[in-house]
């Protein structure tokens, strides 16, 4: 079972969701657009399972923390008031409350893992903490690059933290001008980082998802263990 935190931001009262006993390495995992459901979860413990304390914030709390059932065919989509949660939730948003996170909790080292929707908001919590997130990975992130000062471009120069950037294919959410432009980016990170394209649609991470890829869901699964190995158990 994982513990219910409570945390206190500027905005409120964050729940989160803990898995695993408190440690001194830890993993944020920031949901995609259809909110807090089982099947996260179940990601969430397989982190855990490598060793570290994992955190499920849900992003929507200001709203009352609502989820939305995911399509399940290619080319429904989802429904209007899930794309108006996602585009009222900021990066501005999700740093704040990250910051209040990190604080309440007694690791020291930090990565960041955003699925979708999430993957500018690892990003954005990477730049903003470079003592505390040693790791960013965006897996099939939409909507990366925006009129902002914190679009995803700006912010990875900066960025300390081990980047890996898992590309869909045929993303609309992420189109290849914008995969260009982060590759880009990337090339120009202080630490190493990684720009992969997989064969699989956005979304393939996951199970219940009808773009789920078993392929491609496991390379990342191997992948996320070797960098949070690398960056938080071997350096703790």
């Amino acid at each position: 079972m994982a513990a219910l935190l409570h945390i206190k931001t500027p905005d409120g009262v964050q729940p989160v969701e803990r898995f695993g006993p408190q440690g001194d390495t830890a993993v944020i995992v920031y949901m995609d657009g259809f909110g807090i459901r089982d099947e996260l979860r179940e990601m969430c413990r397989r982190f855990a399972d490598m060793g570290h304390t994992v955190y499920l914030p849900n992003m929507y709390y200001r709203h009352g923390g609502p989820s939305f059932p995911p399509p399940n065919s290619k080319g429904v989509l989802s429904s209007e008031m899930a794309r108006e949660m996602n585009g009222a939730t900021s990066v501005e948003m999700s740093v704040s409350d990250s910051r209040a996170l990190i604080a309440s909790e007694p690791a020291t080292r930090w990565a960041v893992i955003g699925y979708c929707m999430g993957g500018r908001h690892a990003i954005a919590a990477a730049a903003a903490y470079p003592d505390q997130i040693k790791v960013a990975m965006s897996l099939h992130g939409g909507h990366m690059i925006f009129d902002s000062e914190w679009s995803c471009e700006k912010l990875i120069p900066e960025t300390t933290a081990e980047i890996f950037l898992g590309f869909a294919k045929d993303d609309p959410s992420c189109p290849e001008r914008d995969k260009d432009i982060l590759r880009a980016a990337l090339s120009q990170a202080a630490a190493p980082g990684e720009a992969v394209d997989f064969d699989a649609a956005h979304g393939w991470s996951f199970p219940s998802r009808h773009c789920f890829d078993i392929d491609a869901s496991e390379a990342v699964w191997t992948i996320a263990q070797d960098i949070l190995t690398r960056n938080l158990t071997d350096q703790s």
